[in-house]
């Protein structure tokens, strides 16, 4: 099995933290969508889930999408799913990990920090078109870095697996 390579995945996203303002400050679903394309195909399982403090997080976004009825941050709202934060969990070698553009962590350490996420997961599909609307998010994202986050997450992602 090859190695995870954590230390490059760690520094890459100090510098994903430096480089782009206020990345979980309202740009938290399109870092996660970013995270997840990229390291989807070398973990052994992804989720992609979210948070709120004060919503019940035992609700499970699985069981509430039939009842969505257009794939928007209001029309999750309405069903009980909302957005404090998101982020990805993924698995490697039987070990879950959290990851947001802050860093590389235990989900422990991530909960410490956000709280439990609702159960379930979007899909890659779902956040991706989540993210790319900027109704519903904080404001202070600067959109127009989105370009610029996903080549840079590419190029770094690839080369830190490459090297691994």
């Amino acid at each position: 099995m090859k190695r995870f390579p954590f230390t490059k995945i760690r520094t890459f996203l100090e510098d994903f933290d430096i480089t782009f303002k206020n990345a979980n400050y309202g740009g938290c679903a399109v870092v996660a969508s970013i995270l997840a394309k990229n390291l989807l195909p070398h973990v052994d399982d992804l989720k992609i889930v979210c948070t709120h403090t004060w919503y019940d997080t035992t609700l499970n976004i699985d069981s509430v999408r039939d009842k969505v009825k257009d794939n928007t941050v209001h029309s999750w709202n309405s069903v009980g799913i909302a957005f404090n934060h998101v982020w990805v969990e993924f698995k490697w070698n039987n070990r879950w990990y959290a990851v947001d553009s802050e860093g590389l962590r235990s989900r422990r350490a991530l909960y410490s920090n956000w709280s439990k996420p609702f159960v379930g997961s979007f899909t890659l599909k779902e956040i991706n078109q989540l993210a790319m609307s900027p109704s519903g998010w904080n404001s202070t994202f600067k959109r127009k870095q989105i370009p610029h986050m996903r080549k840079f997450a590419k190029r770094q992602i690839s080369s830190a697996f490459i090297a691994a």
